[in-house]
């Protein structure tokens, strides 16, 4: 079984419009908002996997947010600035396990890529198990 704490971010108001959200977060965090690029009309969230730490939290907040809300999660420069930049095995797994219970798809989701793409589809309950084999 996979267990996972994850604390997310209160950068998405599912209630709002990408709109109204986008104009909402605008004003309190204009970091963030200079690098989450929202389309209403794809209900794609494009995020530079580079900001704040630059490390796998961005990566996993993101698919976790995706497969909730519905919207398609498209995470470019994965890793920039790390010594193996992209995605490692435990991502790839994550993201692989994610795309499983959201019954989606995903792009890019290969060892050493630094550009991915979600698109959910209707999360489904079941009994699931990823082995990362490293961490």
């Amino acid at each position: 079984s996979v267990s996972a704490g994850l604390l997310v971010p209160r950068l998405f108001t599912p209630a709002l419009s990408l709109d109204q959200q986008a104009h909402q977060h605008s004003h309190s965090s204009d970091y963030l908002t200079e690098h989450i690029q929202m389309s209403s009309a794809l209900r794609r969230v494009a995020i530079d996997g580079s900001i704040l730490e630059g490390g796998g939290q961005i990566l996993r907040n993101a698919a976790a947010l995706s497969a909730i809300t519905g919207q398609v999660v498209d995470v470019s420069k994965i890793r920039a600035g790390r010594a193996k930049p992209g995605l490692a095995a435990q991502h790839l797994t994550g993201l692989t396990l994610v795309t499983a219970l959201s019954n989606g798809s995903m792009e890019g989701g290969e060892l050493r890529s630094s550009h991915v793409e979600l698109t959910p589809g209707q999360l489904a309950c079941g009994a699931y198990l990823a082995d990362v084999q490293t961490a």
